[in-house]
This record gives C-alpha cells, structure tokens and sequence, in this order.
C-alpha cells in the first residue's frame, strides 16, 4: 500500500474501513483535530492508501457508519437492539471523539445500567452519574447525580463511593473508556466513564 500526506481542502474523501467504503469531507474527519481521525486526515500523520486509492483505516468497518454519523451530526443515532453496543464502545475509545463516550454512556445508561463519568479539565474537576431515576434513587439515594470539586482527589473518592454503594447494590463493572484532548485554549483535558449493570439487565 501506499501512503499520502492529507491536506486540509474540503473536497470529498473515499474511506476503506475493514473493507467497507464511505464518502465525506475531510472537514467531518477533521472536526475534533485532537480526536484519532483529526491527527491523521488534518495532515500530522500520513495516511495508508489501498490499492484504489482510498484511504484505508484498519478498522471494523460496519461499525465505522455509526462513528461516521457522530461525526456529521453530534447526536448518536443507533437502532433499537443494537447488538454490537460493545464494539462501539471500543472503537469509541479508539477514535477519541470527544463527547462520544457520553453519549454512548447515557444510551447504556437507558438501558437499564448506571454510568459514572469523571470529567478531569483545568477548571476543576466534576462527576456525573447517570442512569434511571429509579435506579438512582435505589442505589445512591438521590435522583441527582452531580458531584463537582477544584480537586481531582475528591471527585476519585466520590467515585470511590459511588462504586461500592453500586457494587453492594448487585451491579458489576461492565466496560470502562478514557479518552483526553488538549487544546491552546482549554489546556489539556480528560474523561473516564465506567458502566455498571446488574445481570436482569444483560
């Protein structure tokens, strides 16, 4: 294969991901510029060509239509009974995206699960919990969620916590992500989100 150093024009680009073929523009690839795709299509990195001359990501590619669709439109769109919300969540963590991982942790959290989010930027540091109102209320006493500090340590033992009010209420620990971005304005910034179920629910 050969390798070509991608510009920053807005002209149509023809993606091969794991043999599946996708058109967009090189601004939806480069929308989030610290996310794994804006590295490669904003021109730091060179970029694979397959042997037709599309840019070739070894990725699972019937899964990249959901990542892609992100992308355009910031809202996660998934049918119901999606069936690969694992796989999603892993390529999630590849790509970077930021905002991704929430979105993808509120849909499980619809599901029937609770999510713990920790949110890690200059400003401070803040956690959120999602889930049910019902479930909420059952596990943590209170349908709100929201825990916000200056320091980091005390949001890492108010997750602490929240993990073994889950644990003791039945639920397991069943996916975590991280991703992080760094920005000239914001500085850098990170987040880590960490899915509970109890077994009804799988």
């Amino acid at each position: 294969m050969d390798y070509e150093r991608l510009n920053d024009s807005d002209k149509p680009v023809t993606l091969n991901v794991g043999g599946h073929i996708y058109t967009t523009a090189f601004s939806t690839l480069t929308r989030y510029p610290d996310s794994t795709l804006g590295v490669l299509f904003g021109g730091q990195k060179s970029a694979m060509l397959d042997d037709r001359g599309n840019y070739f990501l070894d990725r699972d590619g019937e899964i990249f239509r959901y990542v892609l669709n992100y992308l355009r439109t910031g809202q996660l769109n998934l049918p119901s009974k999606f069936p690969n919300f694992d796989l999603l969540c892993a390529e999630a963590e590849y790509y970077q995206i930021p905002g991704f991982g929430v979105a993808l942790a509120k849909y499980r959290a619809g599901l029937g699960n609770i999510c713990v989010i920790l949110d890690v930027s200059p400003e401070g540091s803040s956690l959120g919990v999602f889930g049910a109102r019902n479930l909420l209320e059952e596990t943590l006493g209170t349908t709100s969620g929201k825990f916000r500090s200056q320091y980091y340590s005390d949001c890492v033992v108010k997750a602490v916590e929240i993990f073994d009010k889950l644990t003791a209420r039945g639920f397991i620990l069943q996916g975590a992500t991280a991703t992080s971005s760094e920005t000239e304005e914001n500085g850098l910034n990170q987040q880590q989100t960490w899915t509970f179920c109890r077994s009804c629910y799988t």
